[in-house]
């Protein structure tokens, strides 16, 4: 979990900090999944949806899930029912 603090701000002449602030303690949430092929397409439906919402220590949050990275296990294609072994990385940004 790693939080972000999204404002503005300028050095006055005078040198105090002037400035705008939009929001802090923005939150993304890192995941990374092993997951059969199966279980990837879910991952990625959940990932093209415009808003999710996260339950994390009975807090309900609402924001953006999408995949930063899908790999495939080396030599899980040949694996019975399933087009292989994945590792998908994916991050959670709070609205």
């Amino acid at each position: 979990i790693s939080d972000a603090n999204i404002e503005t701000i300028k050095v006055a002449e005078d040198g105090r900090d002037v400035g705008t602030v939009s929001r802090l303690g923005k939150r993304t949430f890192n995941f990374s999944f092993n997951s059969t092929s199966y279980g990837k397409k879910k991952i990625r439906d959940y990932c093209l949806l415009a808003e999710v919402v996260l339950t994390f220590n009975n807090e309900q949050i609402s924001g953006r899930l999408r995949i930063k990275d899908e790999k495939l296990v080396a030599g899980s294609e040949k694996i019975a029912r399933s087009d292989g072994l994945w590792t998908i990385s994916v991050s959670f940004m709070e609205l």
